[in-house]
């Protein structure tokens, strides 16, 4: 029953529609001169013809709006704060460049003398002969 009039139904309202009024789904199905399956399959698919509707409501007294489906409303999402990005730091590579070239020349120069004092600036310790 895929037809644009079927009415969407909420099963477990429905269920509780007709267990209210003391029956079971076998015995009204057949009863609206349906097979006795016939709410049992409404409520499988998640709708009802629009005859069916109209015999429980005039039968039973169970109104349509005791078990159709019903969209819920979405929840408005939480508006987010808004962010600001802060802006990219300009990067000067020249600068950089200088300042590592600089520093590297610092410590190859002091390395440099650090190893000169330690080869040729010290006196040569002598040998005793004993």
């Amino acid at each position: 029953m895929r037809n644009s009039k079927a009415i969407k139904i909420d099963p477990s309202k429905l269920r509780h529609a007709v267990n209210v009024r003391n029956m079971k789904f076998g015995e009204a199905s057949t009863e609206m001169g349906f097979n006795a399956a016939y709410l049992n399959n409404a409520m499988a698919r998640g709708c009802i013809a629009p005859s069916g509707a109209i015999l429980l409501e005039k039968m039973f007294d169970i109104p349509v709006s005791e078990y159709q489906y019903v969209e819920p409303t979405p929840e408005p999402e939480p508006e987010k704060p808004a962010v600001t990005e802060a802006p990219a730091a300009a990067i000067d590579y020249i600068a950089l460049y200088n300042t590592v070239y600089q520093a590297m020349l610092s410590a190859l120069r002091q390395n440099a003398k650090e190893m000169r004092e330690h080869l040729f600036d010290k006196p040569c310790k002598e040998v005793s002969a004993s």
